[in-house]
């Protein structure tokens, strides 16, 4: 006479449990497609608000899971994308999650973020030090906006976003020469007969394909000629003859916004490189 209870009990026992399991675990999906694209972001990074108004929103929009004016019309610009939307790694148009698992990622985070962050006392930091001594050059930059700097041979060579020139002191810290380039010069490859400067094109994000390489020769009064321009904010380049033709080609580093690419540029020997993507990925 027990045993119709006994099953009914166990049959309870076993929905209630097939309902728990089936309530999505947002700390493990976030978990798993937060982490995808990059480190995984603790809740107790920002606040509940930050996470509500700005970072959800376009978090869903790259997981594929809400439509793009969800993001903000500032998110991307309209010349990246038709780019960065085909390409996967970046974007995903559709997604894998359903909206229940969407909703139990939102609710993890809003849920674990506090309401303010601690406002925690940073250490003093100490102007001086045993090791070094503070010596102030004759020459400033105002505003300061330094984008480069190579010490070679005992002299410094500065690259200034807001004045947009490569600038060389002696050791003395005496303006020794300067020369004109496009915004944000970023790195500088030296040949026997002169520079190869990298300028980003745009010290802020952007994936305006402004960039450029420039060659700079060192003997006087010669101008100034560019290799390869139209680049979507280049940060370092190397020279290497890849097809061993006995022409430097260059190996570049784009790194935009949302768009970018590591390439190698064949050399023709009559002044122009042919782009060959190595990665199609934006590169640091």
């Amino acid at each position: 006479m027990m045993k119709f209870p006994i099953i009914i009990f166990f049959l309870f026992f076993l929905t209630s449990c097939a309902n728990k399991n089936n309530i999505p675990d947002g700390e493990a999906l976030a978990k798993i497609h937060c982490a995808s694209c990059h480190q995984f972001p603790e809740p107790t990074l920002l606040d509940k608000t930050s996470w509500e108004k700005y970072i959800l929103p376009r978090m869903g929009f790259m997981l594929g899971v809400l439509p793009k004016d969800s993001a903000g019309n500032s998110f991307i610009e309209p010349i990246a994308e038709k780019e960065a939307f085909s390409n996967p790694l970046i974007f995903r148009k559709e997604s894998n999650l359903t909206n229940d698992e969407w909703k139990a990622i939102k609710n993890y985070f809003l849920e674990n973020a506090p309401e303010k962050l601690a406002e925690n006392p940073h250490p003093i930091i100490n102007k001086y030090s045993n090791q070094f001594e503070i010596k102030y050059p004759d020459y400033f930059l105002s505003p300061p906006s330094t984008t480069f700097v190579k010490i070679k041979n005992g002299e410094l060579y500065i690259g200034d976003a807001h004045t947009q020139k490569l600038y060389l002191f002696n050791q003395a810290m005496h303006l020794k020469n300067e020369a004109k380039t496009s915004e944000a010069p970023v790195w500088m490859n030296e040949t026997e007969e002169g520079f190869l400067v990298t300028s980003m094109g745009s010290f802020s994000p952007t994936d305006a394909a402004v960039g450029q390489v420039v060659y700079l020769q060192k003997k006087q009064n010669s101008q100034p000629f560019i290799l390869v321009d139209r680049l979507k904010r280049p940060v370092h380049t190397e020279l290497a003859d890849m097809d061993n033709d006995g022409r430097f080609d260059l190996i570049i580093s784009e790194f935009a916004k949302w768009t970018g690419c590591l390439a190698w540029w064949k050399n023709d020997g009559k002044g122009h490189f042919e782009k060959r993507i190595l990665r199609n990925m934006p590169t640091p």
